[in-house]
């Protein structure tokens, strides 16, 4: 048996109709495709489309979050001032009076309270009776001055020419109390100073 050549199904196409053909169908390939680029990139552009196809709103900004307490700013504190303490009443002061009894023509009586000198004081005194030669004198004088509360060394000291004569009491003072003390300077040839409370 020889091999018979396939027999032809169609007519074929050669020369130049051929390739007319083939480049017409390219030509066609090209545009179709150049269509769909189009209408995808315009696709792409455009808001998406609602249920009912009309183009959808655009998308609204997010409302601003209120800042959180941590957030924000903290107020400055205000100190507290500390409470006051409570004022303490001052006390009244207490008063002392020396009244001084002297048989000088003259002279100076000075009064410290705790070694303060808080009294000074000239002396005056009258001519009384003659005795025999000798001219007696009779003074008196009275101080009153103010004195802390508590207690106190009050010194009372009388000095006439180159004498001078001194004593002391310790005493206690209460607020607003007056205590008196009672100095007696006399003697005609010896004179001798003495302090009493009364």
């Amino acid at each position: 048996m020889t091999d018979e050549p396939p027999r032809r199904t169609g007519p074929v196409l050669r020369g130049p109709l051929a390739v007319a053909l083939v480049a017409l169908a390219g030509v066609a390939v090209g545009v179709a495709i150049g269509a769909m680029v189009t209408v995808a990139f315009r696709r792409a552009n455009e808001p998406y489309a609602g249920a009912n196809g009309s183009p959808a709103a655009a998308p609204q900004k997010a409302e601003q979050a209120a800042p959180s307490p941590a957030a924000r700013p903290a107020k400055p504190r205000q100190k507290k001032e500390a409470p006051r303490p409570a004022a303490v009443p001052t006390p009244r002061p207490a008063r002392l009076t020396i009244e001084l009894a002297h048989s000088l023509e003259n002279g100076t009586m000075r009064v410290w309270v705790d070694d303060d000198l808080s009294a000074e004081t000239r002396l005056d005194g009258e001519a009384t009776k003659k005795m025999l030669v000798l001219k007696g004198r009779k003074g008196s004088i009275a101080q009153t001055f103010a004195v802390s509360p508590g207690e106190h060394e009050i010194r009372v000291e009388v000095a006439w020419g180159d004498s001078v004569k001194t004593k002391q009491l310790i005493g206690d003072f209460k607020p607003g109390a007056t205590r008196k003390i009672a100095a007696k300077l006399g003697g005609f040839l010896k004179k001798n100073l003495s302090l009493e409370w009364q």
